[in-house]
């Protein structure tokens, strides 16, 4: 890259593995298991309400027509609302998540930096 040219990729690799190294494994580990985690249940959630919605159509789907083909369209229809729903808030929970465990990851930074209470880590 030249000289004073702006990157859109983000920083560059070595400015993250510094960050990276001056974080106690707590620090790390804190800020991933909140972000895997809220992740986790966000997306389990969103898959527990397009299951909701698609029994729903499915059940609307059946109740409108007597049509043998109308069962399989039913299904397919319901677990693309299903998955649809998943797919279309996972970035959501993505971004949420990962702002969630930074915030958390500061939080614990500034404790141990302030009262190094966390420093067993």
């Amino acid at each position: 890259m030249l000289r004073g040219s702006l990157s859109l990729s983000g920083p560059p690799a070595e400015a993250e593995d510094d960050e990276a190294s001056r974080l106690t494994l707590f620090e790390r580990v804190i800020d991933d298991v909140v972000e895997d985690g809220f992740k986790l249940v966000c997306v389990r959630a969103h898959y527990a309400v397009g299951g909701l919605l698609g029994a729903s159509l499915r059940r609307a789907i059946l109740q409108s027509t007597a049509l043998p083909v109308a069962r399989h369209a039913a299904s397919v229809a319901a677990e693309a609302v299903r998955f649809g729903t998943v797919a279309g808030r996972y970035c959501r929970c993505d971004e949420y998540g990962d702002r969630l465990g930074d915030t958390l990851q500061q939080a614990v930074i500034d404790v141990n930096a302030n009262c190094d209470v966390i420093s067993w880590c």
